[in-house]
């Protein structure tokens, strides 16, 4: 019993050896296999141009295209008067910084038939009932317009002229929204011995951007 006890011993450890020698040969043989080189990848930008356009704008807008003054200049009984407009709305928006300027021409540079005159001021004039006139003056509700002196006189039988050159009748220096900038009124009178016609004229309101 004790011989075959020592065999079996024996054979364990020769089995003991053999393996450590096997582990032993295979880290030998793993340390001369060359380890491939670990890559890493780099991060990769690129860059994105983005552009986008506000286009500049202006708008204009008038309350009417056709008055008539009322009452008539002279009346059936030889009354003479002074007519007027109803009050004519204008209306800008911009998004220029520098704002607007409006300006205002008269086709003929008074009130006229094919034959017959009512003649406009130079500059600025008083009106009188049976007295040769024509004109408009303005008012604003915004505060940051500017009325031109000329036509600075509303509520008042006082006008500035209809020229057949572009007179400035309101600015703005300032950007604004769509909206409501001023109001002007056209006015003329004439003496009563005017030949019975009806008497015309158009003006021209022109926004453009301020400077």
């Amino acid at each position: 019993m004790a011989k075959i006890i020592k065999r079996n011993i024996d054979i364990i450890i020769v089995a003991g050896i053999g393996l450590s020698l096997v582990i032993v040969a295979m880290i030998g043989v793993y340390q001369r296999i060359p380890m491939a080189p670990v890559n890493y990848v780099s991060a990769a930008t690129t860059g994105i141009s983005v552009s986008a356009t506000v286009q500049e704008w202006l708008t204009l807008g008038v309350s009417t295209s056709s008055v008539a003054l009322l009452p008539d200049l002279v009346s059936s009984a030889g009354v003479t008067a002074i007519a007027s407009s109803s009050d004519i709305n204008i209306t800008v928006g911009t998004n220029n910084a520098a704002g607007w300027i409006l300006s205002v021409e008269s086709t003929n540079g008074k009130l006229t038939t094919s034959t017959y005159d009512i003649d406009t001021c130079n500059v600025t004039s008083s009106i009188d009932a049976g007295t040769d006139m024509y004109g408009l003056n303005a008012t604003t509700s915004l505060g940051t317009v500017t009325i031109s002196p000329n036509y600075n006189y509303w509520g008042q039988d006082i006008v500035g002229t209809a020229s057949t050159t572009d007179q400035t009748f309101a600015t703005k220096d300032d950007k604004n929204a769509s909206t409501t900038v001023a109001t002007i009124k056209i006015m003329a009178a004439c003496d009563d011995q005017q030949e019975a016609e009806t008497y015309a004229d158009t003006l021209t309101i022109t926004a453009t951007g301020g400077t």
